[in-house]
């Protein structure tokens, strides 16, 4: 029976040994400029976006993800609710994007490095810009003509109490 017991043990490591050595290795995707118009088969052209939802294990953020080429531009707002600001791609490239950030009240240029997080304070809320690298599986298209931009909204930090 032990016998019987340590090979079965032996068969399922050598099984999972095997297994993670034919699992495909992956590749960080880069992002090419393109001239040509490619559409978003999600949004039928141009960018794609969600509205600001809930950022997964980050208690009280929201974010918005969007994939965007140069010259796109993507609304920033809560489910349902108002546009807060736009964000127009005016340059890019695989190592950084110039995003220039556009609301009644503001008019401001980002450079964002790739990796990197960039801060801007907007309506009373701090707003996280991130363009992060993207790995892929090594048999997936190594280039695209959309990148991932990240924008995360901070919670306001609560007033300190009033002392009387």
């Amino acid at each position: 029976m032990h016998r019987h017991v340590a090979m079965l043990i032996v068969v399922l490591f050598c099984g999972c040994a095997a297994e993670e050595k034919a699992a495909p290795n992956t590749i960080r995707q880069r992002f090419v400029p393109s001239c040509e118009p490619k559409a978003c088969k999600t949004c039928g052209g141009g960018a794609c976006w969600t509205a600001l939802v809930p950022a997964p294990g980050d208690d009280g953020a929201l974010w918005v993800r969007a994939h965007a080429g140069i010259g796109d531009q993507f609304p920033v707002r809560e489910e349902g609710g108002p546009t807060l600001f736009e964000v127009h791609v005016i340059e890019g490239s695989d190592d950084r994007f110039l995003l220039e950030i556009r609301s009644a009240a503001v008019q401001q240029r980002i450079d964002l490095a790739r990796d990197k997080t960039v801060s801007l304070r907007l309506s009373g809320h701090t707003y996280e810009f991130y363009y992060p690298s993207v790995h892929v599986n090594a048999t997936a298209p190594p280039t695209r003509s959309k990148a991932l931009l990240i924008i995360t909204r901070r919670p306001q930090a609560a007033a300190a109490p009033r002392r009387d």
